[in-house]
């Protein structure tokens, strides 16, 4: 069951855009702070539950915004749209179980495609798109 927390209210666009940015921006932290993690205390459990948090955080913020409304400002429906593509896109990025091995360097790897993200969302103007 999705956490209502996730839940974004997409009816004002800037609202709904700062809020997104701020959930990507902190899973940024999240990773850098396990990054620092493994480079001063070669602390890669860390990596494997922060990795997990965030599949479980994905998850949890599609299911919450999954649906769609005709009531959302046009620029509000494209933002949501990106918004939905864009937790998608991450899905597919973040290793399910990584092994130990390759868990920092998937865990680095999702950390780029989450720049992109924040990128792609950061980009988004409240115009007509040709998307």
């Amino acid at each position: 069951m999705p956490i209502d927390k996730s839940k974004i209210d997409f009816s004002n666009y800037a609202d709904a855009k700062r809020a997104i940015l701020i959930q990507l921006q902190q899973w940024r932290w999240r990773i850098s702070n396990v990054e620092e993690a493994v480079r001063k205390r070669s602390d890669f459990d860390a990596v494997i539950e922060v990795n997990h948090q965030l599949r479980l955080a994905i998850r949890d913020s599609y299911q919450a915004n999954q649906r769609l409304s005709r009531r959302e400002p046009m620029a509000a429906q494209r933002l949501h749209r990106r918004y939905l593509q864009v937790l998608l896109d991450l899905s597919s990025q973040i290793v399910s179980i990584p092994s130990k091995s390759m868990a920092y360097d998937d865990l680095i790897g999702f950390k780029d495609h989450l720049l992109q993200a924040i990128d792609y969302i950061d980009d988004t103007l409240p115009k007509k798109e040709n998307d």
